[in-house]
């Protein structure tokens, strides 16, 4: 299974702790995963992407992104978030399918203005007040939870969107209206929803009552994608886990996630992975988590020294740049906006398939990552 679940922390929609891990397996989870890097050096693989992470680089994976890190020094120390954004819906309705960037070790960051990079400095600021409070013998969950609104408060105004250039993911410079967003969102839905049929622009337009030319060019301006590529794009996602999570032929898999052919999307997958499907199954290899323990005391006092603001007494200035005007959270329901489609999954899986094609725990990872995925649009 490619799927791993999340222990949170009591009554609360995350969890965070040190970690020092040197290998873990490929996987994904529906939570959104911030990585601090303390010390030493690690190399991570997201998707087709890699990146090569260093002390004080913070790096975001989003929900639901298959990733990996490996190939970490002895001497590595992390703190590691993970966070239902799902619980904050209600604030946010749309945050379970946006799409989060924040790469300080990327190039694109490098050359990011002053104001980004101040930006992601409140964040590890955050990242380690938690850290703090939750180390503590009697927390104050009223406190971190007021933490966890302002952090995700700054990842959607802040860090919310991307930009796919040459095949790599790309601090979003677009300042697009919120209205268009929104649009780009509700085709975005569409296309979830429907990628294993034959989607054409003219009938995404048609959903969110807009013109094909609006559609064409608002979604190549958001994410750099023309419409038909974005398509096939989020065709892949779910092939690649269907990919690695089953023994069935590479005809059906292309058939399932709604390529016009076996050729096209091995054409397709290769460009972007620079593997054709077989071979990258071939060459997929599950690997064992390998961590070492971590010396808590010795973890905090990294923590404080590479974050000074911790030890400032304006410290919690930092954090009330990131106030957000919004009710409090009063309760977490973290399953309330599961919607799976279950006609979806049985078409997918027609009862008349032979038995070594329906294996359960196939049909269980399926389920679970669509299920999280995508959302039926609110009318």
């Amino acid at each position: 299974m490619l799927l791993e679940s999340i222990n949170y922390l009591e009554e609360l929609p995350a969890s965070i702790e040190f970690q020092s891990v040197l290998e873990e397996p490929y996987h994904y989870h529906k939570e959104l995963e911030l990585v601090l890097v303390l010390r030493g050096t690690t190399s991570l693989k997201v998707r087709h992407s890699q990146y090569k992470l260093s002390e004080g680089d913070l790096i975001l994976i989003d929900m639901r992104d298959l990733h990996q890190f490996y190939n970490a020094t002895e001497d590595i120390l992390t703190v590691v978030m993970h966070l239902d954004a799902a619980c904050f819906s209600h604030l946010y309705p749309d945050i379970e399918i946006m799409v989060f960037t924040c790469e300080e070790c990327s190039e694109a960051f490098q050359d990011a203005e002053y104001g980004l990079k101040n930006k992601v400095e409140l964040l590890k600021h955050v990242l380690g007040c938690i850290m703090l409070e939750t180390a503590k013998e009697k927390k104050n969950r009223s406190y971190i939870m007021e933490m966890l609104e302002r952090l995700v408060h700054t990842l959607v105004k802040e860090f919310q969107g991307f930009y796919i250039e040459n095949h790599c993911f790309k601090v979003s410079q677009e300042t697009a209206k919120e209205l268009d967003i929104k649009r780009a969102y509700q085709i975005i839905k569409y296309i979830g929803q429907n990628y294993e049929n034959k989607i054409s622009l003219q009938e995404a337009a048609e959903h969110v009552y807009l013109s094909p030319y609006y559609v064409s060019h608002l979604l190549k301006r958001i994410t750099g994608l023309n419409f038909q590529t974005f398509v096939n794009y989020i065709r892949m996602e779910y092939a690649e886990v269907l990919l690695l999570e089953s023994n069935l032929p590479l005809t059906q898999v292309s058939e399932f996630c709604g390529f016009s052919s076996p050729g096209y999307f091995s054409h397709f997958f290769k460009e972007w992975h620079k593997a054709t499907p077989a071979k990258y199954k071939e060459q997929f290899k599950i690997k064992k988590r390998k961590q070492l323990k971590v010396q808590e005391d010795q973890a905090m006092r990294i923590l404080m020294s590479r974050i000074p603001s911790l030890n400032s007494r304006k410290a919690d200035s930092l954090a009330q740049n990131m106030k957000v005007n919004q009710p409090d959270v009063k309760e977490m329901d973290q399953g309330k906006n599961a919607l799976f489609q279950e006609d979806r999954m049985q078409k997918l899986f027609p009862e008349n398939l032979p038995s070594w094609q329906r294996e359960e725990y196939v049909i269980e990872a399926l389920e679970y990552y669509k299920k999280y995925r995508w959302k039926k649009i609110k009318k």
